[in-house]
């Protein structure tokens, strides 16, 4: 096993490192307003992905729940379904949190993934006053286009969750782009202003926190209702593509527990799994 990067780690709210030894001392600081999110907390200057470092946490020994790796830069930064993430160095928000989500059934899994979207996007509406929407399955759009993506892996124990680690990155204040993403934004250029990555972060565990303990509490039609609300292209006409099929008119009905996506075309009712839709944002 390839050895973990020596981290640093702060416990909220007293670190009792000291401030000259470290320049990340800004972020040992955090004090997310948290039962249990955020209150554990490692930062590092660069890793090759967060989840991969909170993987080999769960592996070697049990964190506690609530745990947040943040990393200033990612080399190999992952998305959805192999994607890599690309992201500007100390500009953003790229962490991953450790969870044991053990009352979760395996079907209703997707519940965990509407519960950190709702809390992503209400983070990222609140600090730009902007109407932010979730692209299935856990995209956050502002104006059609991209400010933050999620990706969550759960292992299991029998027919539930045993433990799940929810990878986050947000675009916080990076201004330019690679060309190729073309459809990426962040806070900054949506809202025309920088923000502050401590407040950002502790106000992030604070919401992530919320929806989790509603999604504990069984609060499930509740998650869903939110999110139906909050989808892009809910109950609407839009156009997909299907792998390497013509593109299609297709409004979409539901999202089932498991996550597969539900679209009515023409009076047929189709549904499908990860990757195998292409929206259109126009």
């Amino acid at each position: 096993m390839v050895p973990l990067p020596a981290p640093i780690v702060c416990k909220s709210p007293k670190c009792p490192m000291d401030r000259a030894k470290s320049s990340n001392y800004y972020f040992m600081l955090i004090q997310p307003n948290t039962l249990f999110l955020g209150q554990r907390f490692i930062h590092l200057d660069e890793v090759d992905s967060t989840m991969n470092y909170a993987s080999g946490l769960v592996a070697k020994n049990k964190p506690a729940e609530g745990t947040v790796v943040l990393a200033d830069f990612q080399t190999a930064g992952r998305g959805q379904a192999g994607n890599a993430w690309i992201s500007a160095a100390a500009e953003n928000l790229t962490f991953s949190v450790v969870l044991f989500p053990s009352f979760l059934r395996v079907n209703k899994q997707f519940f965990l993934n509407m519960a950190v979207s709702l809390a992503v996007r209400s983070v990222a509406e609140e600090l730009t006053g902007q109407p932010v929407k979730v692209k299935w399955p856990n995209d956050i759009l502002i104006h059609r286009k991209k400010v933050a993506g999620i990706l969550i892996t759960n292992t299991l124990r029998g027919e539930n969750l045993r433990t799940s680690i929810a990878g986050v990155g947000l675009n916080l204040n990076q201004a330019a782009f690679p060309p190729e993403l073309k459809n990426a934004t962040s806070l900054r250029n949506e809202a025309g202003r920088r923000f502050d990555r401590k407040a950002s972060l502790e106000m992030l565990c604070e919401k992530l926190e919320q929806y989790y303990l509603l999604l504990r509490s069984g609060k499930e039609e509740l998650l869903k209702a939110e999110y139906l609300d909050a989808l892009f292209g809910w109950r609407q006409k839009r156009t997909f593509y299907h792998l390497d099929e013509k593109p299609f008119e297709a409004e979409i009905v539901d999202v089932e527990e498991s996550g597969k996506l539900c679209l009515k075309v023409g009076s047929e009712l189709r549904r499908y799994d990860f990757k195998e839709l292409i929206f259109d944002l126009g």
